[in-house]
């Protein structure tokens, strides 16, 4: 019990010191801080911090002239676009990357359900395609039939 008083008289002293029980802070968690402002700062932000490592002509990406993409990792269809505890981002209008490529290709979103492994799409035309392959196991599965990965874990595509 002694260890526990002297844990809270440190803790009380402070927020006697800081004048907390006097004056204590406004605190409000459900107030609505998100102005255009902390939005274009944070876009901004994000603008400027992407890096593309190599472009060999790839991007933009030419939906007129036929574009066929592998994307890999369930990042594409669940991105990490957030902190956790207080610095938790609630957004409403986020469009997971693999259905951003959909749109841009003309490739229905329906083709990549967010909860596949794996999964085949192209335009009505099949000039733009889209072969995506989230979280890789060595074995997993891909509508009820089981993915196999070779030594270097390469898909077998004869197993899909």
């Amino acid at each position: 019990m002694d260890q526990l008083d002297l844990a809270v008289h440190r803790i009380t002293k402070s927020f006697i010191k800081f004048g907390l029980y006097d004056k204590p802070l406004p605190w409000n968690f459900s107030a609505n801080v998100t102005s255009e402002d902390h939005f274009n700062f944070a876009q901004k932000g994000v603008e400027e911090s992407t890096i593309l490592l190599k472009n060999n002509a790839t991007l933009p990406l030419d939906n007129k002239n036929g574009t066929t993409l592998l994307v890999l990792g369930d990042a594409a269809s669940y991105p990490v676009i957030a902190g956790g505890g207080s610095g938790t981002v609630h957004y409403t209008d986020m469009v997971p990357p693999i259905w951003a490529l959909c749109d841009e290709l003309d490739i229905p979103r329906d083709e990549f359900p967010l909860d596949t492994i794996v999964s085949y799409g192209c335009n009505s035309d099949k000039s733009n395609c889209i072969a995506y392959v989230g979280v890789i196991h060595t074995t997993t599965q891909s509508m009820g039939n089981e993915v196999e990965l070779d030594e270097e874990n390469q898909i077998n595509l004869e197993s899909i």
